[in-house]
């Protein structure tokens, strides 16, 4: 099974794919900690992009975070 946390760029992406209801596939959901010396913020994504298994979600929403971290000015 696949990490769902991952350490990048002094933040935390924790994917939480979510199974739909008819149980065949996966959304893309996921937080990113990010860590201000001894304060953490928690800041929630949920998209409409779905995936056939757990592992190709958790993939996304670890790549997706990245995406984020990587455009976002804000985060920091």
């Amino acid at each position: 099974m696949m990490e769902t946390r991952h350490d990048y760029k002094k933040c935390v992406i924790e994917a939480n794919p979510k199974e739909l209801a008819d149980g065949s596939r996966w959304s893309e959901d996921y937080n990113i900690e990010i860590h201000y010396g001894d304060r953490t913020e928690v800041r929630q994504f949920v998209s409409d992009r779905i995936f056939p298994t757990r592992d190709e979600a958790i993939a996304a929403c670890i790549s997706a975070g990245k995406h984020k971290i990587d455009r976002s000015l804000t985060l920091r």
